[in-house]
């Protein structure tokens, strides 16, 4: 949820996100932006996801969603230079992610699934790779869910089942598991797991190699649970990464947006963006989750592009996207950040949302520190065999004998 913010000049927001994050650990310049969303003066743009194309890099594409009404609400796809050169409008989406190879009618496809807020269902989408285009495949009905909000799929490399996590807008943190199937060539989804984290949720990440979700609880923690549907979700099953200032930790709240970056043998990195500094907590993929730095977005005034200021999602892409000349170097990978204000566009001022484009490179070789890990070798669509016995293959058949009976409820 973006903090709601009367105009002010760039002046003024400037020494307000100076005041903010100042103790960030250092800060970087956006190398590009997306085109900026249709609504000016409101709280539009929320989340940002990726889609790699499978042999062609360059023709790969960002998704960004609108939630603010219904008519320009949707999904919105960005060329990598940020040029935005489709939409899927027609609905209030919040969250958006992408997987890969799901299996329907008996072929593998790339999904995009979003949190409707307009229909209450997870609204799923198969991607035409030749097109650059989404395709309907169907919904999800969130019965139950006053108003869905935060969502992740997750995609376990255990099982190779696919899973979508998704939040409620309320003030017990509701987060459900689905099970996601090929109903007779639509995707649709069968309830295995509900928990509640205390209060609202947003940001969802899930870990696929590692088998974790973290959770973030927007006023107080990150949490990271077990993703499989059959692991324990109650607070004594759940591990705290960090905490927000009223715990006693340095996030500053609303904690929103949370992304991965996967590195080799179960490294990398958990981002998370803590709203109210402008700023983005780096924390260590492997066990123990150790704080590694923080970092906010200055603006970029010899490009044009101004600085990030109160972002909701974030998602960071780590392969080697490539270059064009004069528009992008997303070689090392991309970070893209929701950014709630565009000082600079003064041709219609004051002005509205967009996604802010930062390189990867940039942010693992700040001065001063040990540099963080640039690894573009992980492949989104690699799927390791799972691992065979009885009591593996049991598990992995579970959620298909018992798909139409949700597990009990953890409070």
């Amino acid at each position: 949820m973006s903090h709601p913010r009367k105009f002010m000049g760039s002046l003024a927001i400037s020494l307000l996100l100076a005041a903010a994050a100042h103790a960030a650990d250092f800060s970087v310049q956006p190398a590009g932006e997306t085109t900026m969303m249709p609504d000016i003066l409101a709280d539009a743009a929320d989340d940002p996801a990726f889609w790699l194309h499978p042999t062609d890099p360059a023709r790969s594409f960002i998704i960004g969603t609108n939630k603010l009404t219904a008519a320009n609400g949707g999904l919105y796809l960005y060329n990598l230079d940020g040029s935005q050169f489709d939409s899927v409008l027609g609905a209030r989406m919040n969250n958006v992610d992408v997987r890969y190879n799901f299996t329907l009618t008996g072929q593998k496809v790339d999904l995009v699934a979003a949190t409707d807020r307009t229909h209450g269902v997870i609204a799923l989408y198969t991607v035409d790779a030749a097109a650059r285009s989404l395709t309907p495949a169907g919904s999800i009905a969130l019965d139950g869910l006053a108003d869905p909000y935060g969502f992740a799929m997750y995609h376990s490399k255990q099982t190779n089942r696919h899973y979508a996590f998704v939040s409620d807008n309320d003030n017990d943190g509701t987060v459900r598991q689905y099970e996601l199937f090929d109903a007779g060539g639509s995707v649709s989804g069968a309830l295995v797991r509900q928990f509640n984290v205390g209060s609202t949720v947003e940001g969802i990440v899930a870990d696929d190699e590692l088998g974790y979700v973290y959770v973030a609880q927007e006023d107080v923690a990150i949490w990271k649970y077990g993703a499989a549907p059959a692991a324990s979700a109650t607070p004594a099953d759940r591990t705290a990464v960090d905490f927000t200032t009223s715990g006693g930790g340095p996030l500053t709240a609303d904690i929103e947006g949370l992304t991965l970056y996967y590195a080799s043998s179960g490294a990398g990195y958990l981002i998370a963006s803590s709203q109210g500094a402008s700023t983005y907590f780096i924390y260590k993929r492997e066990a123990g989750n150790d704080f590694v730095a923080s970092f906010n977005i200055v603006a970029n005034e010899s490009a044009g592009i101004d600085l990030v200021t109160a972002t909701d999602g974030i998602h960071v892409v780590n392969g080697n996207l490539g270059a064009v000349p004069g528009a992008y170097d997303w070689t090392a990978g991309l970070f893209i950040a929701h950014d709630d204000w565009n000082i600079f566009h003064t041709d219609t001022s004051p002005s509205g949302q967009n996604f802010k484009l930062v390189k990867w490179s940039d942010i693992a070789t700040y001065a001063g520190t040990i540099p963080l890990t640039i690894d573009t070798t992980w492949d989104p669509r690699s799927i390791p065999e799972p691992a065979t016995g009885p009591l593996l293959l049991a598990l992995a058949a579970w959620p298909t004998l018992h798909r139409r009976r949700p597990l009990s409820l953890n409070t």
